[in-house]
């Protein structure tokens, strides 16, 4: 306790000298952020030379399964090798050059259509690619012949209203509908396979119908599988998991990939400003923001956010 108020008094003589002796006080800024930067990394060295600081991946459970809102995922990689039970890649740079934004995909924009201007499938040229294909003997989307694709939209047209009707329900809850065994395919969201780029972007790699399902109907979580993660993301994750020790890491962090680490405070903070603002609306500035988890949470609800560190 007397330790850390002796680092106060010190850190507030600074402020202190630094507003009086402006010149000096740029000199006094470089050496305390050197200081800083020093302490932090001799003290990451220390850990992993104590072998405490474990690579990311082997503290990383790659079965866990996370819940996100759909909104979360924007992007989608066009070309990928990944495979679904693939669950260690480590990602260079050549697997992220590949994305695109998902509201881009065709088959997104053929359900959106579909759905919400109550267009026929074969109003679609999308559509036709697909049958065109098929016939000539490529599969598409598990289909080998004509009927198998006209069998198999029909159900995306169930999944679809089912949702709608039902909500999104989760297995154990689908089991206990009374009419669960009228439903030939009840609508289960398949778990959606991602992998992480270096900036920490949610890519999607399997599951583009519920993914577009619902995103259409307003879903607010779906579960997904992280598959694989950017090399640049690890080491941000390595050197997050030092930088979380001591209380440092102040709320937890929002990304589905770093719940795990220790943080010092909840959501009570978050809950009393959300309820003495005197607006729904508007631009928000966080000063002193961490890692943005006010900033993260008000743009959920709808502000716009500034974040200042």
């Amino acid at each position: 306790m007397l330790f850390n108020t002796f680092k106060v008094k010190i850190r507030y003589t600074f402020f202190d000298l630094t507003e009086r002796f402006p010149f000096f006080g740029k000199f006094l800024t470089i050496g305390w952020n050197s200081l800083h930067k020093f302490k932090f990394n001799v003290g990451e060295k220390i850990l992993e030379s104590r072998g405490q600081l474990r690579h990311i991946s082997g503290k990383t459970d790659f079965n866990k399964i996370n819940w996100v809102n759909p909104i979360k995922i924007q992007y989608y990689l066009k070309n990928i090798n990944a495979k679904e039970n693939d669950n260690s890649q480590m990602l260079n740079s050549n697997w992220t050059r590949s994305k695109d934004l998902f509201d881009n995909l065709q088959f997104y924009q053929m359900l959106k259509e579909k759905f919400e201007k109550g267009k026929t499938w074969e109003d679609f040229e999308y559509y036709h690619q697909i049958r065109d294909k098929i016939s000539n003997n490529i599969k598409k989307y598990g289909c080998t012949n004509i009927d198998e694709l006209d069998q198999k939209f029909k159900e995306i047209e169930s999944f679809y209203f089912q949702i709608k009707k039902n909500g999104y329900k989760n297995r154990e809850e689908l089991f206990n509908l009374k009419n669960l065994e009228k439903l030939n395919k009840p609508a289960i969201f398949n778990v959606i396979d991602v992998v992480i780029d270096g900036e920490g972007q949610l890519l999607l790699v399997h599951g583009d119908l519920s993914l577009s399902i619902s995103k259409l109907l307003g879903v607010t979580e779906i579960p997904i599988k992280i598959i694989g993660r950017h090399k640049k993301w690890l080491n941000f994750k390595k050197r997050l998991s030092y930088y979380s020790r001591n209380g440092r890491l102040y709320q937890r962090p929002t990304h589905p990939d770093l719940q795990d680490f220790p943080f010092s405070y909840g959501d009570l903070r978050f809950d009393m400003i959300k309820k003495n603002l005197s607006t729904s609306q508007g631009t928000l500035l966080d000063i002193g923001a961490n890692f943005g988890y006010f900033c993260h949470r008000f743009e959920d609800e709808g502000f716009n956010c500034v974040a200042v560190e």
